[in-house]
């Protein structure tokens, strides 16, 4: 990942310490469920985070004022999802 700073400059440093971080935050979830394991619900997590990042596509591919609607309907769906994944839990 540090070969993206040369090429990207401080963009590819922004991206190369994501990747740190990630690869890091994952190795502690691991090892810790290994040491001890607690049921969290990885399939709300896991659709939380795709559902934010369908989101950040679509809004970064509209402009100014397409990207605040996009934000708003990003709150409104994912509020929506939590509720009813609340409900249904």
């Amino acid at each position: 990942l540090v070969l993206l700073v040369p090429w990207l400059g401080y963009i590819g440093a922004a991206w190369a310490t994501l990747g740190a971080y990630s690869v890091a935050a994952l190795t502690m979830v691991l090892m810790s469920c290994r040491l001890y394991p607690v049921p969290y619900p990885w399939t709300a997590a896991a659709g939380s985070w795709g559902i934010a990042v369908g989101m950040l596509m679509l809004g970064m591919q509209a402009e100014a004022w397409g990207r605040v609607l996009w934000s708003l309907v990003a709150l409104l769906f994912i509020g929506s999802w939590w509720r009813l994944r609340g409900a249904s839990v």
